[in-house]
């Protein structure tokens, strides 16, 4: 589901809250941990609205493909797994591997 890279996007993760994992959000909760769910869920290519902090039925929508999309159980509440779970996509995304181990060999090859 993640459409462009890091690069392309430019993004600033340090204005992302923390996901709070010691409560379950859904539909109809508002808090920061939502809004980071929804910029994060944002930045991987989902279609949220927003993101504004408040669970609606566009996150909940967006979230259950999320889970889909990831082998989680997909019932659309951010529980424990899900989040970790955004947490390690958003790192994942934001690797950035530049170096080409296929294409260096072939140039030392062509040498």
């Amino acid at each position: 589901m993640i459409e462009d890279t890091f690069e392309e996007k430019d993004i600033d993760i340090s204005r992302i809250p923390e996901l709070d994992k010691y409560r379950k959000p859904s539909r109809g909760i508002v808090g920061l941990d939502v809004l980071a769910a929804e910029m994060i869920l944002d930045i991987l290519g989902y279609q949220v609205s927003g993101p504004d902090g408040i669970f609606d039925a566009a996150l909940e929508r967006e979230l259950t493909k999320y889970q889909e999309d990831m082998g989680l159980y997909s019932y659309g509440v951010l529980d424990f797994t899900t989040q970790e779970s955004l947490t390690q996509s958003l790192e994942n995304f934001m690797k950035i591997d530049d170096k080409d181990e296929q294409l260096e060999k072939a140039i030392e090859i062509l040498k």
